[in-house]
């Protein structure tokens, strides 16, 4: 059946579609990143709400939440990728997860990233704060 914008399946292809591309556009060279989220469908989150008012999140919430993200942060480079192509290449139950990570020219370390964290979100810390800004490693 034709899916109607703002369906899961339309969520879901827009995904695949962002993800696509940014794969293609970053470099992974083992560059400091902070993750600003990663979710499957369908995982629940206690400490975040999904755009339905419960804690779990599904394509339409993962879209909405990297949409929000991107337009949040205009001073870094905001990326969707797939867990399942880069690094340990993790997935939960055969889904990858959906990963949006901050790039940036100035991130040379990790310290460099946790005080880009939190600046970008001064309103958190602690558990509160690695939950929504974390450094990684964007490795091949």
């Amino acid at each position: 059946p034709l899916e109607t914008p703002g369906s899961e399946a339309a969520a879901l292809a827009e995904l695949e579609t962002l993800a696509a591309a940014d794969l293609a556009a970053v470099p992974r060279s083992n560059q400091y990143v902070a993750q600003l989220a990663s979710k499957h469908v369908g995982i629940s989150d206690p400490r975040q709400t999904a755009t339905n008012g419960t804690h779990t999140f599904y394509a339409i919430d993962i879209l909405a939440e990297h949409r929000a993200l991107r337009d949040r942060l205009a001073s870094v480079q905001v990326v969707l990728l797939r867990s399942s192509e880069y690094g340990l290449r993790r997935t939960h139950d055969g889904q990858p997860y959906w990963v949006t990570m901050a790039l940036s020219p100035d991130f040379g370390s990790g310290d460099e990233v946790r005080a880009w964290c939190r600046g970008a979100f001064p309103d958190l810390a602690g558990a509160e704060l690695t939950n929504s800004c974390m450094v990684n490693r964007l490795a091949p």
